[in-house]
């Protein structure tokens, strides 16, 4: 792999990173919140989260599958060419 498929590599990791900690931090937010303080959420409240949430883990798997992928996994049809 060359130098900028290494830099590429690496700032996927650090996307991956960042999105993993965004994640923990919003869940460690739900979990350590107070649960009987103010009124009520409003009905939309919780699912319009669910579906943010939701976005971003899809979005988080999808960085992940692609950073796993082997980008030279086969011969392109150049290369592979016999002269």
């Amino acid at each position: 792999m060359t130098g900028r498929g290494l830099r590429g590599r690496r700032a996927g990791f650090a996307v991956i990173a960042m999105t993993t900690l965004v994640l923990l931090v919003f869940g460690m937010l739900i979990v350590l919140g107070p649960s009987s303080m103010g009124p009520p959420a409003p009905d939309g409240v919780l699912l319009l989260s669910g579906a943010g949430v939701l976005g971003i883990v899809i979005g988080l798997g999808w960085m992940i599958r692609i950073y796993r992928a082997d980008p030279e996994a086969h011969d392109s049809f150049f290369r592979s060419r016999k002269f």
